[in-house]
């Protein structure tokens, strides 16, 4: 039997620290047991960020192929008229969505030019598709200093 679970060997020989674990009364043991504790702590995330990944392997729609998924983000992305960049957030949902989105650059083709930064940024992960960009020139509004 072993005596941890397949992800706890993750861990390795990672020295144990707790908070009641005696220090140097002057303190200089408290640099270094932070500094072992944020590496446990940088080990133990990257094995939650690979674990969350498998699971999400599994899920059924993250089974579709690719080409599924982007013309649903299209679809998605084409229903967002009002917020113009709302639709975006299909790219932090995992990292295969991500994946996916990044990797279609029709669905980068409309840059809102109400953010030049973001717009720059579309552009970019349009890689040379034709753009499509709207113009609304605002309202006249009324001169009443007259």
């Amino acid at each position: 039997m072993q005596p941890h679970c397949s992800s706890c060997r993750c861990l390795g020989e990672t020295t144990s620290i707790s908070a009641s674990s005696p220090l140097n009364l002057d303190g200089r043991g408290i640099p270094e047991a932070i500094r072992l504790l944020d590496a446990r702590i940088d080990v133990l995330v990257a094995e939650l960020c690979d674990l969350r990944r498998q699971r999400n392997a599994h899920i059924p729609v993250n089974r579709m192929p690719p080409e599924i998924l982007q013309n649903i983000f299209l679809l998605y992305r084409n229903d967002f008229s009002t917020a113009a960049l709302d639709w975006t957030a299909v790219s932090h949902v995992c990292l295969r969505w991500r994946e996916v989105a990044l990797s279609n650059s029709s669905l980068w083709d409309s840059p809102d030019l109400r953010f030049p930064e973001w717009a720059e940024e579309m552009i970019k992960r349009a890689r040379g598709t034709p753009l499509h960009v709207q113009y609304s020139r605002p309202p006249p509004t009324m001169n009443t200093s007259d």
